[in-house]
């Protein structure tokens, strides 16, 4: 199971790094996070020549690049990375406090997942039935 560790330098720059866990101990107990891709492969929202890749704690273009990169990390699956990122930046990675560290799991991540693809399917699902007569 992975963590995902978001963290701010003294320049204030914000940084994403990968520690792979087995329970709750790295497995490797000398692992050496490492930085998060950034996924450019996928969709680019941040300009060429920005230093910021990454942000949380506000909705903008590196939000959503860190949502698409962590979704596409922990489930492997870049049509739900590409499906799922928007949601997950507005609805988790901007109200992460923006002058705090955090971690979030890999499990957490997949979770949130879970739940958004049930409720889409769900409400799809109710769409199509048809809607009862109402009894005069």
């Amino acid at each position: 199971m992975k963590r995902y560790l978001g963290t701010i330098d003294y320049d204030g720059r914000k940084h994403v790094e990968v520690v792979d866990y087995a329970g709750d101990m790295p497995r490797q107990l000398n692992a050496t996070p490492q930085p998060l891709s950034e996924r450019l492969d996928l969709l680019r929202y941040v300009a060429r020549h920005s230093n910021e890749f990454f942000t949380w704690g506000k909705l903008t273009a590196a939000t959503y690049q860190l949502a698409l990169a962590m979704i596409a990390d922990a489930t492997k699956d870049r049509a739900i990375a590409l499906t799922w990122h928007q949601v997950y930046a507005r609805d988790v990675l901007a109200w992460l406090d923006e002058a705090a560290p955090w971690w979030i799991s890999q499990g957490q991540i997949k979770e949130w997942v879970r739940q958004q693809v049930n409720s889409s399917f769900l409400e799809k699902e109710w769409a199509k039935m048809p809607v009862p007569a109402q009894a005069c």
